[in-house]
């Protein structure tokens, strides 16, 4: 996790800087980067891919407000709370 981390803000902080707050040694890291990706990441990565394509055309959020019942309705009045826009 922490490897990933880095990866994914190296444009963002120096790479020695978030080893030493991550706690892991440069050497580390660079092997871990330079590592190919296991068929286990990869076959994740699709799959995820995959859920995310079937979902776009249905608008999850969308489906997800329509199962809701409107904020007026809800207990404690979440409307007047300011917790619905």
């Amino acid at each position: 996790m922490s490897y990933a981390f880095i990866r994914e803000h190296v444009a963002d902080f120096p790479i020695q800087i978030m080893c030493e707050v991550l706690g892991v040694s440069r050497s580390g890291y660079y092997a871990w980067a330079s590592r190919p990706e296991s068929a286990r990441a990869a076959e994740d990565r699709a799959v995820a891919a995959e859920i995310r394509t079937a979902h776009e055309p249905a608008g999850v959020a969308t489906v997800a407000r329509a199962c809701m019942p409107p904020c007026a309705a809800m207990a404690g009045g979440l409307a007047a709370s300011g917790w619905c826009a």
